[in-house]
């Protein structure tokens, strides 16, 4: 998949944040480490997403699986 990536430099450092992937920032001395971090951190980024979306899922059929118990006849 590729990103929006904005790239900024300052007088002491770069930084880049991906704007589509809310908190998705970083800040290094060089432009190649904002590079290699910025990729570390959109691929963290989308793993926790991933990932939490699963446990929602998860949570949703439980708590679907609870609801249909509730609702049969015994």
């Amino acid at each position: 998949m590729e990103y929006v990536v904005i790239f900024e430099g300052g007088e002491n450092n770069y930084s880049a944040y991906a704007p589509y992937l809310p908190g998705c920032g970083v800040v290094g001395e060089t432009l190649e480490e904002v590079r290699t971090l910025i990729a570390e951190a959109i691929e963290f980024h989308i793993e926790g997403l991933q990932e939490a979306r699963r446990l929602f899922y998860s949570l949703h059929l439980h708590c679907l699986l609870k609801i249909l118990q509730m609702c049969s006849p015994h």
